[in-house]
């Protein structure tokens, strides 16, 4: 009985640090990646794109994950059609591009409003963001320049 309760406790305790680090990154949502000399205006207009393009990304999650499901059930049938298997590769892979041009318009939209010294931090904070996402794993929900 003590060791279920022990159990029980620490578990509650991994969940709410597990929870409150969740919060964290999403809320601050990288206090615009650290970009020096913010006025308020850009700060509100990047806090509107990010906005914008997670409603965006979180659709195309969703549609990645039914294609991903789709195709594993066709993968694991019986008698497979690899002409079916090749159709939803495919598909999967025009939803990922998809997504990575969404990815990179939200960018462009960044920088338009950034002055050169802004944009110069800000791309040098996305190639560190996206070496570390190729080689550290997906790693995409944290900032580049937060260790």
């Amino acid at each position: 009985m003590k060791t279920l309760k022990y159990f029980i406790l620490i578990t509650i305790i991994i969940s709410m640090n597990v929870i409150s680090f969740a919060q964290k990154t999403d809320s601050i949502h990288c206090k615009n990646m650290n970009i020096p000399n913010l006025d308020e205006k850009q700060k509100t207009k990047i806090e509107e794109i990010h906005k914008f393009h997670k409603e965006k990304v979180q659709l195309n999650k969703k549609m990645l994950e039914e294609k991903n499901a789709q195709f594993q059930e066709m993968r694991v049938s019986d008698n497979p059609d690899i002409n079916a298997l090749n159709a939803k590769i495919d598909e999967i892979t025009a939803v990922k591009g998809k997504m990575m041009k969404e990815r990179e318009l939200m960018v462009q939209d960044i920088r338009k409003l950034l002055n050169s010294e802004q944009r110069a931090f800000y791309d040098n904070s996305m190639k560190h963001k996206m070496n570390r996402n190729n080689f550290k794993g997906k790693g995409g929900k944290h900032c580049p320049n937060m260790k």
